[in-house]
C-alpha cells in the first residue's frame, strides 16, 4: 500500500498521520456559514540510506525543505493510497511545529503541520468545494446584529381641537439603531499563486449589506413598543462605517426615525413649539413660538451615487405652509384654556399679528417662528395692509352767547349782557392709520392703494349719519387728510358743525 501526501510540489516522506476536524461555522443564532475542515499531519523526517551518516545538520536542511515547501498557502493539498484520491483543497497554512525527537535531530525530527479549508473533496488535484457544505454566504466567519430602539425625545402621541374645528394630532417618534458586524474567512482555489478565491473585506461588505436597512420585524415589536403597524414613515438614515481590510471585517451602525402619523399634519416632520400668556394694564398678550426639523429620506443602492429622495428643508417648508394658518387658531384655543371667561380683564384675542418673526436653515432643515397676539381692541377701520390706527372724536359743545360792556372806572369789571341764545356745536373726527408703504409711485391709486379710505369713509358717515338723524342742521365745517406715503402714515381730520332747526 503506498500512501501520498503533497502540498504544491513538496512531498511528505514517509507518509504522516492524517487527522481530520470539522467545525459547523454559524453565528449565535445558529445561522450556518458553512464548514471548516482542519487537517492535521503529523509525522517523522528520517534519514535513510547514506544519508545517516548526514547526521544533525542533514536533519536540519530537511527541516528547511519542510519550512520551504510551506512558504505559501493556497497550494493544492493531495492525500491519495495508491494512487486512488482520498482528499484534496486548498488550504490556509494555521501552523507548523518541529519537536524534540530522542535522538536529538542526528536522525530525525518530529513535526505537525496544520491546514484549514472549507471543503474537502475526492479526487486527486481536483479543485471542486464540498457542495454539501452550506455556503450562505461563502466563507462569512462570524456575523452579528443589533437594533437598538427608543422613543425620540420621550414624546407620546397627542392631539388637541382648535378654536376653529381643525383636530391637529400629534405622532410620535421612535430613535432606531441598527447595528451589523461581519467578518469573512479567507478561502484559496485555482492554482498555486497564493491567490486567495475570494476577497474577504468585499464578502464581508456584500454580505453587510444584505442585512441593512429599516425591518419592521424588531421596530413594532407588538406588546413592547407595539409602533403603529404601517401608518408610519421611515426618515434620517444615517450610516457610520468601520472598515478592517485587513481582518477582512466591517461594521456598520445605521439610525433612523421612524415618524408615525397624526391627524392633518405631515409625519415628514417634528414640530416643538411653547405657547405663554402674559398680562399688563388689562391687555393679555400671547406668544407662540416653535421649531419644526424636517426629516429626509435618502437611496443608498442608487447606481449613481447617494441619492436624497426628499430633503428636510422641503418637508420643513411642507409643514409650515399648513401650520402657519393655524397659529392663531393655536394661540386661540390656549388663551381660552389660560384665562377665565369671567374675568373682568377677559376680551376676545386680536387675530391681528402684533409681531412676527420666522428663521430658515435650508442646510440644517429647520423652520422657527416666533408669533405673538394680544386682547388689544383691533379698531374700527379694518384694511390689509394696516398696522396701527388712532381715532378720536372731539366735541365742542354749546356755548352761551353774551356781550361785554367795559365801563371807565366800573371798579367791577366789564358788564356781562345775556343774548339770550348759544353757540352752535361742533364734532371733529381725528384718524391716524400706520400701514405698509407703497411698493411704486406711478398713479396717484397707486400710492394710496395701501390706505383703506374706503373703511376710512365708511367710519365717518356712521358720526355723520348719527347726527343727521338728530339734529336737523349739520354741516362740513373743515376736511382734511394728509398721506405720508414713505413712511406709512395716514391722518384724516373732519369736522361737522351741527344744530337743532327749533327748539
Amino acid at each position: 500500500m503506498s500512501v501520498l501526501f503533497k502540498y504544491g510540489d513538496y512531498r511528505f516522506r514517509p507518509a504522516p498521520l492524517l487527522t481530520i476536524n470539522m467545525e459547523p461555522v454559524k453565528s449565535s443564532d445558529h445561522t450556518g456559514h458553512g464548514i471548516v475542515h482542519t487537517i492535521s499531519l503529523e509525522g517523522t523526517i528520517i534519514l535513510t540510506g547514506t544519508e545517516v551518516s548526514g547526521g544533525a545538520p542533514l536533519v536540519f536542511s530537511k527541516i528547511d525543505e519542510l519550512r520551504a515547501g510551506l512558504d505559501q498557502e493556497g497550494r493544492l493539498l493531495v492525500a491519495s493510497c495508491n494512487n486512488e484520491p482520498l482528499i484534496s483543497g486548498r488550504p490556509s497554512i494555521e501552523g507548523i511545529s518541529i519537536d524534540g525527537s530522542r535522538d536529538n535531530y542526528t536522525r530525525t525530527a518530529n513535526y505537525k503541520v496544520e491546514f484549514k479549508m472549507d471543503g474537502l473533496v475526492v479526487g486527486s488535484g481536483s479543485d471542486r468545494f464540498n457542495q454539501e457544505a452550506p455556503e450562505f454566504p461563502p466563507y462569512i466567519e462570524s456575523k452579528s446584529e443589533s437594533w437598538e430602539i427608543d422613543f425620540l425625545n420621550e414624546r407620546m402621541p397627542f392631539s388637541w381641537t382648535l378654536s376653529d374645528g381643525t383636530t391637529e394630532g400629534f405622532g410620535y417618534q421612535l430613535s432606531v439603531t441598527h447595528s451589523v458586524d461581519v467578518k469573512a474567512r479567507v478561502n484559496y482555489t485555482g492554482n498555486d499563486t497564493g491567490t486567495p478565491k475570494n476577497n474577504t473585506w468585499e464578502d464581508a461588505k456584500n454580505y453587510a449589506t444584505s442585512l441593512l436597512g429599516f425591518d419592521s420585524t424588531y421596530v413594532s415589536m407588538p406588546t413592547i413598543i407595539n409602533f403603529t403597524s404601517g401608518n408610519y414613515g421611515v426618515y434620517n438614515n444615517y450610516r457610520q462605517v468601520s472598515n478592517n481590510v485587513t481582518e477582512g471585517s466591517i461594521q456598520v451602525t445605521e439610525t433612523f426615525v421612524a415618524s408615525a402619523s397624526g391627524s392633518n399634519l405631515p409625519q415628514d416632520a417634528i414640530e416643538t413649539f411653547d405657547i405663554s400668556s402674559s398680562q399688563s394694564e388689562g391687555i393679555t398678550t400671547i406668544s407662540i413660538n416653535g421649531e419644526i426639523q424636517g426629516l429626509f429620506q435618502a437611496d443608498y443602492s442608487n447606481s449613481s451615487g447617494l441619492s436624497v429622495t426628499s430633503s428636510k428643508f422641503s418637508a420643513a417648508s411642507g409643514y409650515y405652509n399648513i401650520i402657519k394658518n393655524r397659529i392663531y387658531d393655536r394661540a386661540k384655543t390656549a388663551y381660552s384654556g389660560i384665562n377665565s371667561s369671567d374675568s373682568c380683564f377677559y376680551r376676545p384675542l386680536n387675530p391681528t399679528v402684533v409681531s412676527r418673526t420666522v428663521g430658515m436653515n435650508p442646510i440644517e432643515g429647520t423652520i422657527s417662528y416666533d408669533y405673538e397676539y394680544n386682547t388689544a381692541t383691533q379698531g374700527c377701520i379694518t384694511g390689509s395692509c394696516l398696522l396701527s390706527q388712532s381715532i378720536s372724536i372731539d366735541d365742542t359743545l354749546a356755548t352761551d352767547v353774551f356781550a361785554s360792556h367795559t365801563i371807565i372806572g366800573r371798579t367791577f369789571g366789564p358788564i356781562l349782557q345775556d343774548i339770550n341764545t348759544i353757540t352752535a356745536r361742533v364734532r371733529t373726527v381725528n384718524v391716524e392709520l400706520v400701514t405698509l408703504a407703497p411698493t411704486g409711485c406711478s398713479s396717484i391709486a397707486e400710492m394710496y392703494k395701501p390706505v383703506p379710505t374706503g373703511a376710512v369713509n365708511d367710519f365717518i358717515s356712521v358720526v355723520s349719519g348719527d347726527l343727521v338723524s338728530n339734529y336737523g342742521q349739520v354741516f362740513v365745517s373743515t376736511n382734511s387728510q394728509n398721506w405720508a406715503f414713505t413712511n406709512g402714515r395716514y391722518t384724516r381730520n373732519i369736522g361737522f358743525t351741527y344744530n337743532t332747526c327749533s327748539g
